[in-house]
């Protein structure tokens, strides 16, 4: 006769060993790509790389000046960047150089000279406050046509044909006043006049407007 204690032992055992037998034969299974790791850490994009500016600095440019040297040129409207019209302050902005005041014998009436730094034998004559004329006393400085200082009549004659108008010199017996007409309608106002010593020789040249231009003695 079995023992009924026995005989649930045994049961039992049966019983458990049957559940190991339907247990999987790999309990831990490596997790697929659908089901990624919570616990994993995502890794962060790499940031761009920062490429240092250069400070921005405001730029000023110097403003351009045009100096007068020994080859601007004589003109009928002025010398070079000093342009009849102009105040002195503009032209010594145009140049980049000082103007020094002399005697006119004008002052009272407004007419001035001055002289133009480095070229102690050229002068400008003011009225009214802008320059009317300038005059050129020495050879180096020509006109756009090769005028100078030192040339004779008869060489300004060839160089202007038909453009030359001629009056006596108020002082010097034989001398003359050798007057450029330019042909240009909108320059009938403007003249270039050589002046001659009683040899033909060219002592003085000098351009700018009427009536300035044609002034004898200056601011006198």
């Amino acid at each position: 006769m079995l023992n009924p204690r026995r005989t649930l032992t045994l049961s039992f055992a049966v019983l458990l060993f049957s559940g190991m037998a339907c247990s999987p034969a790999t309990p831990n299974a490596a997790p697929t790509d659908s089901a990624p790791d919570p616990a994993s850490p995502t890794a962060a994009p790499s940031p761009e790389p920062t490429i240092p500016q250069a400070p921005q600095t405001a730029v000023n440019p110097e403003p351009s000046t045009t100096p007068v040297t020994a080859n601007t040129k004589i003109t009928t409207t002025g010398l070079g960047p000093v342009q009849v019209g102009m105040t002195i302050a503009a032209a010594e902005a145009a140049t980049g150089q000082s103007f020094a005041q002399r005697a006119s014998g004008g002052e009272e009436y407004g007419c001035l000279y001055y002289t133009i730094e480095g070229f102690e034998d050229v002068s400008v004559m003011v009225t009214d406050g802008t320059i009317a004329r300038v005059e050129v006393l020495a050879a180096g400085m020509t006109t756009l046509s090769g005028a100078q200082v030192g040339d004779s009549a008869e060489r300004i004659r060839n160089l202007y044909p038909g453009q030359i108008e001629s009056e006596p010199h108020e002082y010097v017996p034989s001398g003359e006043y050798l007057i450029f007409v330019p042909q240009e309608e909108a320059s009938q106002d403007y003249r270039v006049i050589f002046e001659t010593d009683d040899t033909g020789t060219v002592t003085m040249i000098r351009a700018g407007r009427l009536p300035e231009v044609g002034y004898i003695e200056g601011c006198v």
